[in-house]
């Protein structure tokens, strides 16, 4: 089975975990009779840990984790190449959607800062004869969850570096401080779904990026 079938095969129509607000989460747990705060637990886990997997959620019951593995998605880009520039500071990651469309992002440590740029359509309408992205058309909108899953795979990337001896102790490897929605695609013409991972990534109970910090 080749690798896009699989993950055709493994992508349904469950509930994308990243494409969940915190409410929405809420009631989602609230309809298997669990308690709201389970729904800061969950958020901690993927925004804080960086955790995509149920069964590492340890303060959970196994119960809810078994649940959870099976009632949620849990990945909804495949990650098919990272290509690393300026001595592995700067990383663009090529995505596939279960689609089959494919998006950049892009990971960069400056020396006081980490930034990801992050896409929001697969393709763009606005036809600029510059860009590349433009000369594609229009090919899908994201998800919120596409655009913050980009976030957190730059968050992963960002945590493994800061693993490495000769960055050990810097801050501008503890945690993403700015994103640019400046990756393919039009914001503004995928409103509504920006504005929603906006709002996820400023979330206190979720990534808990300041507004100041995103631009677009």
């Amino acid at each position: 089975m080749s690798s896009l079938i699989f993950f055709e095969a493994m992508t349904n129509d469950l509930p994308y975990i990243y494409d969940l607000t915190r409410s929405d989460l809420e009631q989602f747990l609230a309809d298997r009779g669990q308690q709201p705060f389970r729904a800061r637990q969950i958020l901690r886990h993927c925004y804080l840990h960086l955790v995509d997997d149920p069964a590492q959620m340890t303060d959970l019951s196994l119960s809810l984790r078994t649940e959870l593995a099976g009632a949620l998605r849990w990945q909804g880009l495949q990650l098919l190449k990272v290509q690393t520039d300026d001595d592995g500071l700067t990383r663009k990651a090529l995505f596939q959607l279960p689609s089959g469309e494919v998006i950049e992002s892009v990971l960069m440590v400056y020396t006081d800062r980490a930034t990801v740029c992050v896409s929001t359509q697969a393709g763009c309408a606005m036809g600029c004869d510059f860009c590349a992205t433009g000369r594609l058309g229009l090919l899908k909108n994201l998800t919120s969850g596409h655009m913050v899953e980009q976030v957190i795979w730059a968050a992963r990337e960002l945590r493994t570096l800061a693993q490495e001896p000769r960055f050990r102790g810097q801050s501008r490897f503890e945690r993403i401080s700015n994103i640019v929605f400046m990756g393919m695609g039009e914001p503004f013409a995928n409103y509504d779904r920006w504005w929603q991972a906006v709002e996820q990534l400023h979330d206190p109970q979720g990534f808990n990026l300041g507004a100041r910090s995103m631009t677009v």
